[in-house]
């Protein structure tokens, strides 16, 4: 899923929003990642790309 959503992002350069509840996967995809927890952010930071 990783490797098909990473093609989709660098073929189109479209903006999408993947919601995961899988830590590795969202630092592997996202530019920005957020961590929402009981109605509100919880975390916010940068992911590995």
């Amino acid at each position: 899923m990783v490797d098909l959503l990473q093609r989709v992002h660098r073929d189109t350069g479209k903006t999408f929003l993947h919601v995961t509840h899988r830590i590795a996967e969202a630092e592997a995809l996202g530019d920005c990642i957020v961590r929402l927890q009981g109605g509100g952010w919880r975390m916010r930071g940068k992911g590995k790309r």
